[in-house]
């Protein structure tokens, strides 16, 4: 899916925590820095082609509609389950998702590092082919995909030092 760049949430911070601020259903979802227990980052994988920060919370983030909503937003906001521990935002719906590792590092006790650009999907090129036609170059690989039992998902900050193993066996999913 292709957002425009208008339309995509946008992550404001300051000392008490952020907020991420949705332009199309006219929300601000607010985190207090203390409420935060696990950040897990997912990356593209075979089933979900985008990558997404995974945020458990020890209490529910607050969320208010801005004062001018249009009338759907207004109504879809009071439907709309406000009790949620996990929060996740993708890559192709936030401005911001690259720069929140520098966010969490400057509040918080930053876990590890992250590759974005490594691709988990990829195993064993089996052929590449490259076609130049004029002044473009067109390059294509066929990959055999990576048979892997390890967890795909890295954690970036876990509040008691535990392991993204940990997080999974106690909740049966990530």
């Amino acid at each position: 899916m292709l957002i425009q760049e208008k339309n995509k949430h946008s992550i404001i911070h300051n000392n008490l925590g952020f907020k991420i601020s949705s332009p199309v259903s006219e929300t601000v979802c607010f985190i207090k820095w203390s409420t935060i227990e696990t950040i897990i980052f997912s990356p593209n994988t075979h089933y979900e082609n985008s990558a997404q920060w995974i945020v458990y919370l020890n209490k529910p983030a607050q969320y208010s509609l801005n004062q001018n909503a249009w009338w759907l937003n207004k109504i879809s906001f009071f439907l709309k389950n406000k009790k949620y521990k996990k929060l996740r935002m993708r890559d192709d719906m936030n401005k911001d998702f690259y720069e929140f590792p520098e966010i969490i590092e400057r509040y918080l006790n930053k876990k590890e590092e992250i590759n974005y650009y490594e691709d988990n999907r990829k195993g064993e090129l089996v052929s590449k082919k490259i076609t130049i036609k004029g002044d473009k170059t067109i390059t294509e690989e066929y990959w055999k995909p990576k048979r892997s039992n390890e967890l795909p998902w890295k954690m970036l900050y876990d509040r008691y030092n535990r392991t993204v193993e940990e997080i999974y066996k106690r909740d049966g999913s990530i």
